[in-house]
């Protein structure tokens, strides 16, 4: 990671949310983005036991939260930032009960925080946590160590291989295409707030995970198609949703398409 030529610093990319919880719970109600989260939790849900334990660190707008509460699971929310933990458990306190979840403000490095906190779960989730991280293996490592025996860990990080893809066919522009082939990196954060950052390196996730006793048993393609259909409008038709997913769920297991997808889903089972 050291060799990134990129500009963003890992406080830039750690702050690139900062103060902007309401406008980012706001743009994951967009379609594209329920597309994301209903693509992660169809693919996470065959693994995780009934009544599980889970803790969802890095929480986004709560929508994971709510599916698993609802189903359930007892849930365990977590961030650094505190006005995300408030966007989450506002949305959690409109449709469950107060007794299926409980949040916790993280401080900061989260790493630190997690190998401190003294609770072991069934489902450990980050889902596009570790492009905002400065140490992506250690953070993997206190992710894994909240993990009970026969526990899960479930990751989504960005595809950095769909970045000049999405360039080409959004920007028509041949010097962006040009910068992300060059190694410009991830652009993360909000619209008007984006910074660089480096690609997660998957293979030394993958490889610190596994380490700590933990088998990969699942690995799909999040998002292919959406990056490439660029009629906005019609993405918010009745059933647009609906089909969608069930399109990405054909080509989520699918190697030509995994490699090319939006982001990728990792999930471990550990020993045990």
């Amino acid at each position: 990671m050291s060799a990134w030529p990129g500009r963003g610093k890992a406080s830039d990319v750690a702050g690139s949310l900062r103060g902007r919880a309401s406008d980012y719970a706001t743009m994951m109600r967009e379609p594209w983005h329920q597309s994301r989260i209903e693509l992660v939790w169809r693919t996470l849900e065959p693994f995780v036991r009934p009544s599980s334990k889970w803790l969802e660190v890095g929480r986004g707008d709560g929508d994971l939260a709510m599916r698993a509460a609802i189903s359930g699971h007892t849930i365990t929310i977590a961030d650094v930032d505190p006005d995300m933990v408030a966007v989450a458990t506002d949305a959690l306190r409109g449709v469950t009960s107060a007794r299926s979840w409980e949040s916790l403000v993280l401080h900061e490095p989260a790493e630190a925080a997690l190998g401190e906190h003294a609770e072991f779960y069934d489902v450990v989730t980050a889902h596009n946590v570790l492009e905002y991280v400065a140490n992506r293996t250690v953070f993997a490592r206190a992710l894994a160590g909240r993990s009970r025996p026969g526990g899960i860990v479930s990751l989504v990080v960005a595809n950095p291989v769909a970045v000049p893809l999405t360039t080409a066919v959004r920007t028509q522009d041949p010097r962006a295409l040009l910068g992300d082939l060059r190694g410009e990196g991830l652009r993360l954060g909000m619209p008007g707030k984006h910074v660089a950052a480096p690609p997660v390196d998957t293979t030394a996730v993958v490889d610190e995970i596994v380490a700590a006793g933990f088998t990969p048993v699942g690995f799909y393609g999040i998002r292919v198609f959406n990056e490439v259909m660029t009629d906005e409008h019609r993405k918010h038709e009745p059933g647009w949703l609906t089909d969608m997913v069930e399109a990405e769920l054909l080509a989520a297991e699918r190697e030509e398409y995994r490699a090319i997808a939006r982001h990728h889903h990792l999930v471990f089972r550990r020993e045990g």
